[in-house]
């Protein structure tokens, strides 16, 4: 939602209409939207996060897990 309407443009309501919930339920884990972007952003680097750490561990030289990173953008 955020993505098509931009924060601004998007509500509590259409979030929750598209997730499938109610209002209130969305409630019951964030206090708003603008707490529920941040949980969105923390998820998405904590995945990004991961999945770099996993090219990076790898037995590679470093030339190669830069062409991984560079493939997987």
């Amino acid at each position: 939602m955020f993505a098509v309407f931009g924060y601004r443009g998007t509500t509590v309501s259409q979030i929750a209409a598209k997730a499938g919930i109610s209002k209130g339920l969305l409630y019951n884990y964030f206090s708003g939207k603008e707490e529920l972007l941040h949980e969105i952003i923390r998820s998405s680097i904590a995945e990004n996060i991961s999945w770099v750490q996993a090219i990076y561990d790898m037995d590679l030289p470093a030339f190669e897990k830069l062409e991984r990173l560079v493939v997987n953008l």
